[in-house]
């Protein structure tokens, strides 16, 4: 297994700066965020878990998935997420 850097390239911070990530779940039209964690380095493969509440009534909503880089500019995702929510024993 090779061994990564996690300092982020940052020549004008004042000290070593580690590579950071914001994971967001938003809902944009209400301008709502549901879900924030901070990740530390990322691997080819990261696995978390976000905890948001559910709506009270079954729906279809569309919230938004960020993924934000807290050293580099250009490298923030935004993925929309397409979930039905049911009432338990109606799937």
């Amino acid at each position: 297994m090779q061994n990564h850097d996690t300092r982020a390239y940052a020549p004008k911070y004042p000290k070593s700066k580690d590579e950071g990530w914001w994971v967001l779940i938003g809902e944009v039209d209400s301008g709502e965020l549901l879900a924030l964690k901070r990740l530390g380095y990322i691997r080819a493969k990261t696995v978390t878990t976000l905890a948001f509440p559910a709506p009270e009534e079954p729906c279809r909503k569309i919230y938004t998935l960020y993924l934000i880089s807290d050293c580099y500019l250009g490298l923030d995702q935004q993925h929309d997420l397409r979930l039905n929510f049911v009432t338990p024993g109606n799937e």
